[in-house]
């Protein structure tokens, strides 16, 4: 079984590409057993993308670990921090925003430019 020590925390990718390397599997074999791309893979091991539920408990079985022993190896500011996916949608909303407040608003009739929005 695997042991890290608390000043071996890590980033979800980091502990993938930790566990690859101990475990140097083949990356065929991986991406069949995980039912994913070796492509998709690497970019969750490179923080990327996020690592759903479903394919920790998949990576789990593969490396036969068990799911808290994944877990222990996070920092608890991985642990803390928001979801990939939650900071892309703020991330959206906050350039709609600003792409919105430097619009500007022609009055048809006119042609002229009325405020900005």
């Amino acid at each position: 079984m695997l042991s890290f020590s608390p000043p071996n925390k890590l980033t979800v990718g980091q502990a993938l590409a930790k566990l690859r390397a101990v475990y140097q599997p083949d990356n065929n074999v991986l991406s069949k057993a995980l039912h994913t791309s070796y492509t998709t893979y690497l970019k969750t091991e490179r923080d990327q993308r996020e690592l759903s539920f479903l394919m920790a408990l998949k990576i789990c079985k593969f490396y036969k670990i068990d799911i808290h022993d994944l877990i222990v190896m996070l920092s608890d500011d991985e642990l803390d921090r928001r979801d990939q996916s939650v900071i892309k949608a703020q991330e959206k909303r906050d350039r709609k925003k600003a792409e919105a407040e430097t619009a500007k608003v022609i009055d048809l009739a006119t042609g002229k430019v009325k405020q900005s929005i």
